[in-house]
């Protein structure tokens, strides 16, 4: 059976309040609101991990702050095209791929770690650098679109 239609929210029906009775959109909205606080925390993370890591490399703080700059700078440089992107691809795969790029920019930045200072460890990195930098430009308009369809 098709599902009824629902009056608009904020109208005198009861607004969020009937939608919140409603198990389905409950689910939905924990759900949403779950997968918005493991992207917050990822996105939040790599500001701090990144350099803390750089600086238990022994790195000088110039190299630390280039480092934070290909991140800061590939988030700004893509986050108008990723807001595309996730217009036409849709939410999930837009949100796989922003994961799976924060595992990469974590896992790398786990390996820098573990290696001896070095140009390997340098360039997990700068690998780590530019997929977190791309996993946040990703999640930028993530976050936003999410928040508005929840």
């Amino acid at each position: 059976s098709p599902t009824p239609k629902r009056a608009p929210v904020g109208t005198s029906d009861g607004g969020y309040a009937a939608l919140a009775k409603d198990a389905t959109t409950r689910k939905d909205l924990i759900i949403t609101g779950a997968l918005l606080c493991a992207v917050s925390m990822l996105r939040g993370a790599y500001n701090i991990i990144l350099p803390m890591t750089c600086l238990a490399m022994g790195l000088p703080p110039a190299e630390v702050s280039t480092y934070m700059t290909v991140a800061y700078g590939t988030t700004g440089a893509l986050s108008y095209s990723a807001g595309h992107i996730l217009d036409i691809a849709g939410l999930r795969p837009c949100f796989v791929v922003a994961m799976v790029l924060y595992s990469i920019g974590h896992g790398s930045l786990a390996v820098a770690s573990m290696v001896e200072p070095g140009s390997v460890a340098l360039g997990a990195v700068a690998v780590s650098a530019a997929a977190l930098g791309v996993a946040d430009a990703i999640c930028g308009p993530l976050a936003f679109s999410a928040k508005g369809a929840a």
